[in-house]
């Protein structure tokens, strides 16, 4: 999961891992975060 407020970087990271075939889940704050958290379970988490 990448969570960012800011979109560039959300983004960007989303794009190089996604490239690698990582499969992900992207989170604006820390809200959605623990919403997603609630749903699936992760092996990493960037913040």
């Amino acid at each position: 999961m990448i969570v960012d407020d800011e979109y560039e970087m959300r983004i960007a990271l989303e794009t190089t891992l996604k490239r690698e075939n990582y499969q992900l889940v992207c989170a604006e704050d820390g809200k959605q975060a623990l919403d997603q958290f609630e749903d699936h379970v992760f092996d990493l988490i960037l913040t």
